[in-house]
């Protein structure tokens, strides 16, 4: 079982009860009960009950272990986004936290 949690960079990451390890597919379950496939990256922390792990994003870039820039109120401003959205998908809706489609659940 694995949920997602959002990691120290500012980043989503899962949880992962157990232990798992990097190249390893694990189903998340969102907050609404849905649920996703995620591709482990890097298991950042373990004590044998659970993980927390870096996982791929929808393009196979790395997420959850690059350190995010962030403007002084503590938003994500990476690759130019608009200050105040992350520009992420949101763990709740799968959307792109953007101004089209508005803040996802942690920028609200």
């Amino acid at each position: 079982m694995a949920t997602y949690t959002k990691l120290r960079s500012g980043e989503w990451g899962v949880k992962v009860q157990g232990t798992t390890e990097a190249g390893k597919n694990v189903v998340v379950t969102k907050k609404n009960g849905d649920t996703k496939n995620a591709r482990i990256l890097k298991v950042i922390w373990t004590n044998g009950k659970v993980s927390i792990c870096a996982i791929a994003r929808n393009n196979g870039r790395s997420n959850g272990y690059v350190p995010a820039k962030r403007d002084s109120r503590g938003y994500v401003t990476q690759r130019g986004h608009h200050e105040g959205y992350c520009g992420y998908d949101c763990p709740v809706t799968g959307l792109k936290c953007c101004p089209k489609n508005g803040p996802c659940h942690d920028c609200q």
